[in-house]
């Protein structure tokens, strides 16, 4: 292989047990493992690892619209489009949570009476959202001409109360926080390790401005000293782990448990002098109260420098949480949900004859890196990916196939690229991750390439997410 990064494939075969599926059979059981998921006891992890194109998705979603509205779930799907089609649609009476510009985007923000509306401070308020300042006591409620009674606003209401919850992957390193978990069961659809894992990264430079902003704001004479200091501690402790290695955070105390006044007086800080810096508070006290897990690496470079990494597995919840995850393993998600239990179906060892000899090309920690070359003065295909298309015809040309009944999933950016090298190959069976749901064009193909999917390693997953 041309990057080291990609140096193996794994192939798949028939093993020597595995069975024939019988569809409808094994939809009955899905269906009951699926009810049997959604009341097992709280802090129960259930990772459903049905073949593609058994219809977990479908089958888990009708079983939710039966639930009774007493119970309460918030679903985790891959992207926005997912999200919508496969759940959204499917459960009536769900709310899917999205930001201004995307209610925008999708023609769905509204006035009171229900009238599509603009946002006369949507620039305003999406920067003010990326600085973490307050926006809706100055816009919304005392400018705007809707007086907040937009449905961006209503929503964010509603969803406490609401029975079903829809969001993509992306909002749950800030679940916990937000309080969009309490008391509800948890649907993660389709492996979301990489939002488990980690919450954010800081550098040097942000962690040094943030301690400029706090020490900027106690010459106010407004700060708290012990909120002050306690914070503090926690940006040196986060500074002092090593490259190369992890560490647990200890318990700064109760000081910021209770510290909502402190951080209404830096927020009119921030908005009153304009201060250009990144809002670390809601992520400190985080750490601190959960005592979350930081990992210190290197970042490649001119000057290597450290990158802390904040490691952030869902805390306890009083619910169970159900994983659909055709290839999820129990190793991996005992790493991401240390100390509970888990429970796998269909169980280890139980394998169903494949339609397909797939080839997973996915040995990269960062394949989206190894594949996308961002060094050139115009981003390109790598050459490792060029690559990976040459050994991809090479095993065709051997296996003397038939192009129409050949399949290659990869990154979205790169499906041009794919339908250039292989113009044979039907459109339909060329896809990128965000398309698979919902799509099995390819199960029926006797080739399927895999470029790009990336598990993290599980010895990774162990050391950084496991104290």
């Amino acid at each position: 292989m041309p990057n080291q990064q990609y140096r193996r494939t794994a192939t798949s075969a028939v093993k020597p047990h595995a069975q024939a599926l019988d569809l409808t059979e094994f939809r009955s059981r899905l269906r009951i493992q699926i009810n049997q998921a959604l009341t097992a006891p709280p802090n129960t992890v259930t990772l459903l690892r049905p073949p593609p194109g058994a219809g977990k998705s479908f089958i888990t979603s009708a079983e939710v619209a039966c639930l009774p509205e007493s119970a309460k779930v918030i679903v985790f799907a891959q992207t926005h489009d997912l999200a919508n089609a496969e759940w959204e649609k499917r459960i009536p009476g769900s709310l899917r949570l999205m930001s201004l510009d995307r209610m925008a985007g999708e023609g769905r923000l509204t006035n009171a009476d229900g009238d599509g509306i603009d946002c006369p401070f949507a620039e305003q308020i999406k920067a003010a959202q990326s600085r973490g300042l307050p926006y809706f006591g100055y816009y919304c409620s005392q400018r705007c001409p809707f007086a907040g009674a937009c449905s961006y606003h209503t929503n964010k209401k509603k969803a406490e109360d609401t029975k079903v919850l829809v969001c993509p992957h992306a909002y749950l390193p800030s679940s916990a926080s937000s309080g969009l978990l309490d008391d509800r069961i948890v649907i993660i659809d389709e492996c979301a390790a990489s939002f488990l894992r980690t919450r954010i990264e800081w550098m040097p430079e942000k962690i040094s401005s943030f301690r400029g902003i706090l020490d900027s704001f106690e010459m106010t004479g407004e700060a708290d000293k012990p909120v002050l200091d306690a914070l503090r501690r926690v940006l040196s402790e986060i500074e002092a782990v090593p490259g190369g290695q992890s560490r647990t955070m200890s318990d700064p105390g109760y000081i910021l448990y209770h510290s909502d006044a402190f951080r209404e007086k830096l927020n009119r800080f921030f908005s009153d002098s304009q201060v250009r810096g990144w809002n670390l508070f809601r992520d400190l006290k985080e750490i601190a109260i959960y005592q979350r897990f930081v990992r210190c690496s290197k970042s490649a470079g001119d000057a290597e420098l450290n990158r802390w990494s904040i490691r952030s597995n869902l805390p306890p919840n009083s619910k169970p949480i159900l994983v659909l995850d055709a290839t999820g393993t129990r190793e991996l998600y005992e790493a991401l949900f240390p100390g509970r239990q888990i429970v796998v179906w269909p169980e280890e060892g139980q394998n169903f004859s494949p339609k397909s000899d797939v080839t997973v090309f996915a040995d990269g920690a960062y394949p989206q890196s190894s594949l996308w070359d961002t060094t050139s003065e115009t981003p390109k295909p790598s050459k490792c990916f060029t690559g990976i298309l040459d050994h991809v015809g090479k095993v065709i040309e051997f296996h003397k196939g038939d192009m129409k009944s050949v399949g290659i999933v990869t990154l979205k950016k790169l499906v041009e690229t794919v339908v250039r090298q292989f113009p044979e190959i039907p459109l339909k069976n060329i896809l990128h991750y965000g398309s698979l749901r919902g799509r099995n064009e390819i199960k029926d193909c006797a080739l399927v390439f895999i470029i790009g999917c990336q598990p993290p390693a599980l010895h990774d997953i162990a050391k950084g997410a496991v104290t």
